[in-house]
């Protein structure tokens, strides 16, 4: 993009020549009056030379419309979106072309020898996205003209080679970082594609220059695998709209047919039900249609939200942008359904990695569990979801199109009112306890907690 040819002058910190004078109204050399600029709109016309006042660059301007008397030193802040900068430094590279390859490939030695691992150990994504490739260059023309005039100055030309070297491991991780966010924006993509018409969901990462794994595929539906029986759509429904204007909480809907609660509050749609009851929604042989307050986890996800990289070591995590109130439907675990015998061989492998994306489907409790959901390759949203021991998510056993007790959907709802901008979370090992319905299959080795909750257990799994 080219840069935009206006810099800023101002006499205050302006370093003038001895000979420079006011130019409130000047004439050139021809005798013609010029007048002054409108006040902070200056044209720089040249950029003369470069010198260094307490190690950093300063620069001889000359401003359009106006004499040489009336040239400024300025800092690089005030002249970094200028054009005549440009066109200073292809002009000095030039000049200085034998030194500035020679101090090039100094420095680039140097920078091979630090391994790229140590980068982000002191420079942050704020630097590395404000990188501007001037200021190195500017640095090595500064460098090249000190060699050039066989400086003696050690101390300056330490200081300064030390700042040209961090830019350069900064370079380094600039192209980094485009290739991340380019990496980031493709499954972004790719992730509302799948998720459409849901709301959108960003990704972010603001913390190192880590992206999603690409062995991680995106998916809207649950994966049926070997063995494990595709349901089959039952033959009731409720009968509400025979009897009534509505399916609620004093009609014969779908949840009291099964022996449970109506689900979700008429007036605002909301879950309604204590943690651990189970939700059955109307369906498609039900009297009602698309508009029955039943009808909340089959819409999809209603709320956008934000994928992003946490900056405590707990990996990705998910936010959400917008305040959510208490009993909202967030989203479904989805994932490769298994069978069980399927599951402890793979969380064999997931244990040894400290990490499980395993989830049992045993609401029915009178029978082992047959069935587990696995959202370690495939999944949505929902895979990123981490823990907490204080969480503000919770998991229901939800029945849509089936009956078969044994593949219930997986839902997340929230049990709190959430902020904008807090973190969602769930608690992965809530289920240790024999009253609660579900439970991650791992028995992984100690793992340590760190959601930084109060009541904390220090300890995950």
């Amino acid at each position: 993009m080219p840069r935009k040819e206006w810099g800023t002058k101002s006499t205050a910190h302006a370093l003038r020549p001895a000979e420079a004078t006011g130019i409130s109204r000047r004439s050139s050399s021809h005798g013609k009056s010029m007048k002054r600029p409108p006040r902070g709109e200056y044209i720089a016309e040249r950029i003369e030379h470069v010198e260094v006042d307490q190690y950093h660059p300063v620069f001889y301007v000359k401003w359009q419309g106006l004499d040489a008397s009336a040239n400024t030193w300025k800092s690089y802040d005030n002249l970094s979106n200028c054009a005549a900068m440009e066109h200073f430094v292809e002009r000095m590279l030039q000049l200085h072309q034998v030194h500035v390859a020679n101090i090039t490939g100094e420095l680039e030695t140097q920078l091979a020898n630090i391994p790229p691992t140590e980068d982000l150990k002191n420079i942050s994504i704020v630097e590395i996205d404000a990188y501007d490739p001037l200021e190195l260059q500017i640095d090595i023309i500064l460098l090249a003209q000190f060699r050039a005039a066989s400086s003696r100055s050690l101390r300056r030309d330490e200081r300064i080679g030390r700042r040209a070297l961090r830019r350069m491991q900064i370079s380094r991780c600039h192209f980094a970082r485009r290739k991340q966010l380019h990496e980031l924006l493709r499954f972004e993509q790719q992730m509302n594609r799948v998720e459409l018409p849901s709301p959108p969901i960003r990704v972010e990462n603001n913390w190192d220059l880590d992206t999603i794994d690409s062995g991680f595929k995106y998916i809207k539906n649950n994966i049926i695998g070997a063995g494990v029986p595709k349901p089959q759509a039952g033959l009731a429904g409720c009968k509400c709209h025979e009897s009534a204007e509505s399916c609620t909480a004093s009609s014969m809907c779908c949840g009291r047919m099964a022996g449970e609660r109506f689900a979700y509050e008429r007036r605002t749609g909301r879950l309604r039900l204590r943690l651990r009851s189970a939700i059955y929604e109307c369906n498609s042989r039900c009297s009602c249609d698309e508009s029955c307050t039943n009808r909340v986890v089959q819409k999809g996800r209603q709320h956008p939200l934000v994928l992003f990289k946490t900056n405590n070591g707990r990996g990705w995590g998910v936010r959400t942008p917008q305040a959510l109130r208490k009993g909202e439907f967030v989203c479904e675990y989805i994932g490769e359904i298994i069978t069980c015998d399927e599951a402890n061989e793979r969380g064999k492998t997931y244990d040894d990695n400290g990490c499980t994306y395993l989830f049992d489907l045993d609401y029915n409790t009178s029978l082992d569990s047959e069935y587990t959901v696995d959202a370690a390759n495939y999944g949505n949203i929902s895979h990123f979801i981490n823990h907490s021991c204080d969480p503000n998510l919770a998991v229901f056993p939800c029945w849509i199109e089936h009956l078969h007790m044994a593949l219930p959907h997986l839902v997340f709802f929230t049990i709190r009112p959430i902020k904008a901008g807090e973190e969602l979370s769930f608690d992965y090992t809530l289920a240790d306890n024999e009253d609660v319905p579900y439970e991650n299959i791992s028995t992984a080795a100690r793992v340590q907690c760190r959601c930084g909750a109060a009541n904390c257990r220090k300890v995950l799994f």
